[in-house]
């Protein structure tokens, strides 16, 4: 990756929720409401992501289970793939995606 910044797009409409890679692996962004910072390796196109934590500000509690949902799949990604468009696609354990595309 390399570093940068990549967003969260999900039916063509932004959201509030952005990832930051940096080239000396931290990883940090907002997640909702919340900032989060943790760090990532990859290996090929295996990506861990580890010792993920955020800030702890109330929120709507529909931002606040918009952000639980996005921090728990982050915290179980295992690989990282690109698509046609440059976009990162994160795969969780499950199989479950987090689609983010770079500003």
């Amino acid at each position: 990756m390399g570093g940068g910044r990549y967003r969260r797009w999900r039916h063509h409409r932004p959201l509030t929720r952005d990832l930051n890679f940096a080239a000396d692996g931290q990883l940090f962004g907002r997640a909702s409401c919340n900032r989060y910072q943790g760090q990532y390796t990859l290996d090929g196109d295996t990506l861990t992501i580890s010792r993920l934590a955020g800030t702890l500000m109330a929120c709507a509690p529909a931002l606040m289970h918009q952000e639980d949902k996005f921090l728990g799949l982050l915290k179980q990604v295992q690989k990282i793939e690109r698509d046609d468009t440059g976009a990162l696609i994160l795969v969780s354990e499950s199989k479950q995606r987090i689609l983010a595309r770079r500003e």
